[in-house]
């Protein structure tokens, strides 16, 4: 390893050599200092075994987003992370070096985002994504730190939960699509989750037996079937024919749009999530104002009720497809009102002593 000076050189004079794999490549700056600095640089590297390849040098945050982005995964995942990334990150570093890219450069980035009003927690997602591309480099021992460690951010503040009153369900079913009924019904009657309603197919829903099988969920326990009542049996059974449809094609959706061809007949395909939720549900929400109201609110209304009606903690987590309750009644359960009035009414009872009765007189 040695730094000269090339006086044939104009730009780019100081040169670096060292060996590499039997080779012997270099490297011109333009000053001795710069030099030095990317020969510490790479001692270090090699004193922390991470290893300096100059084969590396050239590969791009682009790169490794590809093998981030093409890593098995929900579609949903994928989509999301692939926009979060086209949209956020690509632009300001795709197609920097990544061994280039450091620490006050995440953090430069970061203060960018939230000088744009991006919320705490979509930034949060958002290094999320770019810290997992720059894990798989430094695995690959591509990079030898993670440049999103110690990033100074704002506080996430506490997620949206909202579990609406019956009163609120009420008025929703009223002001919804009227095709859409059984899904929403269903979807707060159940707990399940969203995309769990939406992956259901005919052969999935037991009328007899007035049992729902779900078999695409995200977790093990959330493989299940759960029972549902009459009236949810009856407005699945509505939709259905509603839709033109019969219980004989048990591939078919159970839940599908409510787009109609020219003669008025209902020829929808499975609910899509993100036209439900701007079309259909978020209108519904703003008309009984409930503006920020959301989909997940539907599973947090279901846990809320069981837990206020003292439904069994294990039928509880196992209709909400959870492994364990303590996350059903941590995240998704809150107090009622009524459940606040009945403490209040039981604290009063028990300060407050009935007097005893004075003893008859003799």
């Amino acid at each position: 390893m040695s730094i000269r000076k090339n006086v044939k050189r104009i730009r780019n004079p100081w040169e670096y050599r060292w060996s590499e794999e039997g080779r012997h490549p270099s490297r011109s700056f333009p000053t001795r200092k710069e030099a030095e600095l990317f020969s510490a640089e790479r001692k270090a590297a090699l004193n922390d075994g991470s290893g300096f390849r100059t084969k590396d040098e050239k590969i791009t945050l682009d790169d490794y987003a590809k093998k981030f982005l093409s890593r098995r995964k929900k579609p949903s995942t994928v989509l999301r992370n692939r926009d979060i990334y086209k949209r956020h990150i690509q632009p300001t570093f795709g197609a920097v070096p990544i061994r280039q890219i450091r620490h006050s450069d995440v953090q430069s980035i970061v203060y960018e985002w939230e000088d744009m009003g991006l919320k705490p927690r979509t930034i949060l997602r958002q290094l999320a994504v770019l810290s997992t591309i720059f894990a798989l480099a430094y695995n690959d021992g591509v990079i030898n730190r993670i440049p999103t460690k110690g990033i100074s951010r704002q506080e996430a503040a506490e997620p949206h939960r909202y579990p609406m009153t019956v009163e609120e369900v009420l008025k929703l079913r009223s002001a919804i699509h009227p095709n859409y009924e059984a899904f929403v019904y269903t979807l707060i009657e159940t707990g399940m989750r969203i995309d769990e309603a939406i992956s259901l197919n005919i052969g999935d829903f037991d009328w007899a037996q007035g049992l729902l099988k779900i078999t695409a969920s995200k977790t093990k326990a959330g493989i299940r079937t759960i029972r549902i009542s009459s009236a949810a049996k009856t407005l699945i059974s509505m939709h259905v024919k509603s839709t033109g449809r019969t219980m004989a094609n048990s591939t078919e959706p159970l839940f599908v749009s409510h787009k109609t061809d020219s003669s008025g007949t209902v020829i929808g395909k499975r609910v899509n999530y993100s036209n439900f939720r701007s079309r259909i549900f978020k209108p519904a929400a703003i008309a009984i104002g409930l503006p920020e109201l959301q989909a997940h609110d539907f599973r947090r209304t279901s846990a809320t009720l069981l837990v206020s009606e003292n439904a069994p903690p294990k039928v509880t987590q196992e209709r909400m497809g959870q492994t364990d309750y303590r996350t059903t009644n941590n995240l998704y359960a809150k107090g009622t009102e009524k459940d606040h009035r009945e403490v209040v009414e039981m604290m009063e009872r028990v300060l407050n002593p009935a007097p005893a009765e004075k003893e008859k007189e003799a």
